[in-house]
């Protein structure tokens, strides 16, 4: 019990909304309203007795799920399926009360509505994945729509995800859910680095994404935005010099090997610094650093907004303009 209060209140001040006047977000003249329809609900309540006519009353409410053609043999045996109506049931009490997600969604994209005005509103959706690792949170651009898989934040002990590695299983907890639903959106409005860039531009790429998030969830502890366990999170602001000056030293910022962008910014358990110490780093410290910079970087330019971040190409321009140099 003690256990599930403490979520439900990390989950609600994640989107509490409080000053921020470095970013002006201000979500008081925002009247868009965001929730998510939940598709997961809908079907594995869907009476069965009646299949038919129920499933075409479904198909009318939530027409995105049906427009591959599937037979309705084979949404009766979804609906049937030992495995999904158990994920079903563990998410049901997982989420609950769900009105706490809705309520997050809604205040996270209010600021996201603030810092891109001219953004058509997004629908949302919760469903049932089966598992589907691939796509946890999948934000479809040309629809204009975001798809949340319930079952895949489930809690990383759950037995679902027992053949998952620890630091893969750490992120399937309810605590990352709006987090990855809003990640998901923001993504897409960053231009992706191109397979042979330099180690710097993923990292400010990377960097750009944390602080959007950053700034969509205020009041948001530091460690769920990157998605690392407080031990690993508090080894890069207790090491960060330490780490800076391997970057530096070692001239990995500029490289172009796969081999690097593998060691710094793929998930992985710990960075391969090759010291004593790796065990005791997280995974993805190139991400980390990237976002130390771009926010040292908007704190020195407390004119620009979001969109001007983003709209900043090179990271080149960005480092130097940071004077990146932690004490």
């Amino acid at each position: 019990m003690i256990k599930r209060i403490f979520i439900i209140f990390v989950i609600i001040g994640l989107f509490q909304d409080c000053a921020d006047p470095e970013m002006n977000l201000n979500i008081s003249s925002i009247s868009t309203e965001s929730n998510f329809k939940r598709f997961d609900s809908a079907f594995f309540n869907l009476d069965t007795a009646n299949f038919v006519a129920n499933l075409a009353k479904l198909k009318n409410h939530y027409p995105l799920f049906f427009l591959s053609g599937e037979t309705e043999r084979f949404w009766k045996f979804q609906r049937l399926d030992g495995r999904q109506n158990l994920l079903y049931k563990t998410s049901k009490e997982e989420f609950e009360p769900f009105s706490n997600f809705q309520n997050a969604l809604n205040i996270g994209m209010k600021r996201f509505y603030a810092a891109f005005p001219t953004h058509k509103k997004i629908e949302f959706y919760s469903y049932i994945s089966n598992l589907d690792f691939s796509s946890p949170a999948f934000f479809n651009d040309s629809l204009n729509t975001c798809f949340m898989a319930t079952d895949l934040y489930l809690g990383s002990k759950k037995e679902f995800y027992a053949f998952l590695p620890e630091y893969i299983s750490f992120e399937r907890q309810k605590a990352f859910f709006i987090r990855d639903a809003l990640g998901s959106i923001v993504s897409t409005k960053i231009e992706v680095p191109n397979p042979e860039s330099i180690l710097l531009e993923d990292m400010i790429y990377f960097g750009k994404l944390l602080f959007v998030l950053e700034k969509l969830m205020p009041a948001a502890p530091e460690w769920t935005i990157i998605k690392y366990p407080k031990d690993k999170f508090n080894f890069c602001l207790e090491n960060e010099k330490h780490i800076w000056a391997y970057f530096v030293e070692n001239k990995v910022l500029y490289s172009t090997k796969a081999r690097d962008k593998k060691r710094f910014i793929e998930t992985a358990p710990f960075t391969k610094f090759g010291m004593k110490f790796d065990n005791q780093s997280p995974g993805r410290i190139g991400q980390w650093l990237g976002w130390q910079i771009v926010k040292r970087y908007m704190s020195k330019n407390p004119n620009k907004s979001i969109e001007d971040l983003l709209m900043e190409k090179n990271p080149q321009t960005i480092l130097n303009s940071s004077s990146y140099r932690p004490e």
